[in-house]
């Protein structure tokens, strides 16, 4: 199954981006927080001010519809 459409998440600086789902290549929680931190499939990352559960959710919500 291809992943597919875009979610919206705060970085941990305060700012919105929107994600293309099939572009991310990674989703790991940092150890200290548990904040979650993307990796794209161009190698760019992004701390994102949520879990990496809260991404999930993001991600099959999108799906969903």
């Amino acid at each position: 199954m291809k992943l597919h459409g875009f979610i919206s998440v705060t970085t941990n600086c305060n700012q919105e981006a929107v994600v293309n789902i099939s572009q991310i290549s990674s989703i790991v929680a940092k150890y200290r927080s548990g904040e979650a931190v993307i990796t794209l499939n161009n190698g760019e990352s992004y701390e994102l001010y949520c879990s990496v559960s809260e991404v999930k959710k993001l991600i099959k919500e999108e799906q969903n519809q």
